[in-house]
This record gives structure tokens, sequence and C-alpha cells, in this order.
């Protein structure tokens, strides 16, 4: 278990936090003052409430000299308003805000190093409120809630009710965390921290934005008759099964007839990649895609023994079980005997295209250039996982999804019966990440190892190092604070 997670969440005095920035501001301009809260301030450490197995939280005072960054932003504010402060301080305040609505507050916390505003300190706790609006002149105070590095929070669907989340297709417009998602089978961070969701019950895909707000970005009712340069807010996609991030900041996601589309980042419409097989995809399946340009895809089903390339509309096999197979690691990418290929995703370190081989229970990679096949998680000895394995002696039981994080060098698996994420650290060691292999919906606010997920199929990370888990079972996406970073 990593450190940021091994310790409990950190609650400690509450501080009153008032930054004075310097600098010109008009008369009309607002000012913030800056209240962070620790949800169990004073609270002892003690036995865990009855009928509830999650832990006991203890108290946890802070130093006072640790240093807390601050920054405000907004749609109508050009450049973040940022500023430092220590916890000594105690009081101060953030001038100088154009006022306006939709604004957020997000409060970073390091520890004694961050002596100036470089941002190499480690990350001690993390806290966030959207939804601020400021009138000309005015001054707020606004609570803001810190939570410890590798805390889960829920940060869009419905709370949970009876162990469970509840599906709907409610908010758009409004905060994310009060939306409510259907079956949210995929994840995907943006360039600007925008993080989309196919919320595939409903056949749309929904769009956060950094300021915490949710609305609909693409889709329009089941599948239909696909048009080139169509608006994607109305194009009949149906049920999305995967997301990928194309290097230009397009979205590329995939359907369950395996029609790959770009939504174009400036024009908001749709470019048809691929739809050669439109209706015979088995929806018990997930099929996922690889993004490596607009006219390199790779894909899988999960029906056939075989990893996809699309190019120019025409899909070619890219990973198969020909005659006569091999095994060994280096095996020709042509004859290597892959079963049940599950996911896929492409790293530019290398460069090297990952897949899960489920029912070979490793995860594979293609070094591209050589296309030879070697292993990346997989032993041939089953061993039980210990936390901190290295990945050559661990064994996936049917890794089902293995997805890159390009900014941190992370990579995130899930096994097919363990409901929880495991993360492949740079340090090329394997650690839990979250959930405790058991299904259902616990421990918001608490370390996201003793929490619960239910089918949780697609993570994503943002330039923050915050990672996002689409819950799919639970139909909620849950943020693990920090949890990318060292």
């Amino acid at each position: 278990m990593m450190a940021g997670t091994r310790r409990m969440s950190r609650w400690g005095p509450a501080v009153l936090a008032l930054l004075f920035l310097a600098g010109c501001s008009s008369t009309n301009d607002a000012s913030l003052s800056v209240r962070l809260t620790y949800p169990q301030e004073g609270a002892a450490a003690g036995p865990v409430p009855a009928g509830s197995d999650a832990p006991a939280r203890p108290a946890y005072a802070k130093a006072p000299e640790n240093r807390i960054l601050i920054r405000v932003l907004a749609p109508h504010i050009p450049t973040p308003i940022e500023a430092w402060f220590d916890r000594s301080l105690g009081r101060g305040e953030i001038s100088g805000i154009p006022p306006g609505d939709r604004i957020a507050v997000e409060v970073d916390e390091f520890d004694n190093t961050a002596l100036t505003l470089g941002t190499n300190a480690p990350l001690l706790g993390r806290g966030f409120a959207h939804g601020v609006t400021l009138s000309p002149g005015e001054n707020k105070t606004v609570a803001v809630p810190m939570f410890d590095k590798g805390t889960i929070v829920r940060i869009c669907g419905a709370a949970p009710s009876g162990g469970a989340g509840t599906a709907g297709d409610t908010g758009d417009g409004g905060l994310a965390v009060d939306a409510r998602l259907g079956q949210p089978l995929a994840v995907e961070v943006g360039p600007d921290d925008s993080v989309f969701v196919s919320s595939a019950q409903f056949n749309r895909i929904r769009r956060i934005d950094r300021y915490g707000y949710i609305t609909h970005y693409a889709g329009n009712g089941p599948s239909g008759t696909l048009t080139e340069g169509a608006p994607a807010s109305t194009a009949p996609i149906g049920p999305v099964y995967d997301l990928d991030m194309g290097p230009a900041g397009d979205l590329y996601l995939i359907t369950w007839d395996q029609q790959i589309v770009r939504v174009g980042r400036a024009t908001g419409q749709i470019s048809i990649k691929y739809d050669a097989q439109k209706g015979i995809f088995n929806p018990a399946a997930k099929p996922d895609l690889a993004v490596v340009s607009d006219d390199t895809i790779y894909y899988t089903n999960g029906m056939e023994n075989r990893v996809y390339l699309v190019q120019a509309g025409i899909r070619s096999d890219y990973v198969a079980d020909n005659t006569p197979s091999q095994s060994q690691e280096g095996a020709d990418k042509d004859f290597y005997p892959l079963r049940y290929p599950a996911s896929v995703t492409f790293h530019p370190s290398g460069p090297s295209l990952f897949f899960s081989d489920r029912d070979n229970n490793k995860v594979k990679f293609v070094s591209l250039g050589v296309d030879k096949v070697y292993t990346k998680i997989g032993s041939s000895t089953v061993i039980p996982f210990s936390d901190g394995m290295d990945p050559l002696t661990m064994t996936p039981i049917q890794p089902i999804q293995f997805e890159r994080d390009l900014v941190y060098g992370n990579f995130f698996l899930r096994e097919k019966d363990f409901q929880g994420v495991k993360i492949l650290r740079s340090n090329n060691r394997v650690h839990y990440f979250a959930g405790t292999g058991t299904a259902g919906y616990l421990g918001d606010e608490g370390p996201a190892t003793t929490a619960r997920l239910n089918d949780p199929l697609s993570v994503s990370v943002d330039s923050r190092g915050n990672v996002y888990i689409a819950d799919t079972g639970n139909h909620a996406i849950r943020m693990v604070i920090g949890g990318a970073l060292p």
C-alpha cells in the first residue's frame, strides 16, 4: 500500500486562512476568506460505529509551518489566482477576484520543504469547493474541506443508498456532485482537465469541467445511422463502451456496434473512423480502444482473440494467434496465442502497445517497431498477491483492464473478480490502490484502499495527479485525491 494511502485521512484543527495578493484591482472586484476544515476536528480515535466496517479515523494535528497553496479559478478569470501561506499565519485574504459565478477554489497542502513557489514538495492533502458566486465588492467566507492524499471522494453520481449507488439521468448545467449517471462505463480526462464520462445506460457522454459543472457532450438515443460531420450532441451513438483522448485533444469513442468515432475538440462534430462491423457485437463483452493518432487506432472487441488496427477506415489484425503459435518472450505478434484480450492501451515510451491477456492471466505488450510480444505483468508460477510485488512475480487473475497514466508513469490494473484497482508505479512495483476487493459502496472521505467499489471499469488521471474511477455498478465517478503522485 502506498505511503499516502497507508495513513488515515488527516484531520486536524480548522484554520482560517486569508491571503493578501499584491497588484491592482478594480473597486468592483471581490475577495474571499478561505476557511479550511478538517471534518473530524478534535475527534479522538475510537471504535467503528455499529454496523459499519469502515476504519476509525484518528485525530491528526498538522504542523503549523506546512505550506498551503490556494487557487481561485472560473470561466471568467483568464488566469487562475494563486497565493501561498504558512499555516502559522492564521489569517489573510484573497482579493482582486472579478465578480461572477461558477467560481472554484482549490487548495493544495504541502510539507514544510515547499518554501518557494515550486511544486516539488510532497503533497500532504488537498481540498476544493465548487459553485462559489461573488457579487461586485463582496467578501465571502468559503469553507473548503481538506483531505489527506489518497482519500477517495465522490465527484459525480447519486450519494449511496443502502450500500449502493442509484442510476439516473439528471443534473445537466449544475454541479456534477448533484447529478446522476447510469452505468458509467468509461472515464477520460481531457487536456484542460475536463472529465468525460460515458453514461452508457442513457446513451450519453457527459462532460465535467474544471469548475465542477456537468453538461451534455455527445449522444442522443440508441445506436443509429451516423453522419459524418454531424454534431456529436445529437448523434445516435448508443452506449459508449470506452473513451480515449487523441494527441490533439479530440475525444475518441467506441460503441457497442464497434463503431469508432472522433469528436472534434474545436468543432464538436463527429468523424467516423470505423463503421464496418455494425450489428454483430456481443453486448456481454466490452470493446476497448487505444488511439495513437487520427489514423492509427487499436481496439479489442471482447469476443475474438485479436487486437485490431484501424487505418483509413480499414481494419486489420495486429496481434493474432496464427500457426505455429509462439508463446516465448519476444514472440512474433502475428503468432502469439492471446486469449480474450480485454483491454488495450498505448504508451509512447518504447513506443509500446499493452493489452490485458485475460485468460492467459497476463498483461502483455508489443514493442512497436520490432513487433515482438513481451510480458508486463504475470508469472507462470501462481503466487498470492502481496502489496509491493514485482509485476513479473505476481499472477493477475483474469486482468480485464490495464490503463496507462501518461503524466506520472503509472499503470492501473483491474482483475475480473477483484472489486478494486491496483497500481503499477514507476518504481516497477504493484500496490493496492482503491477498493477492498468486495463489491459495495463504502468509504467516501476515507483512504481509497479501505473503500468499496462495484465493477470499476475505467481509470483516468488529471494533470494534478488526481485519479478518476468509473465506479460503474454504483453509477458514480469517484476520485482518489493525488493518487497518481509519488
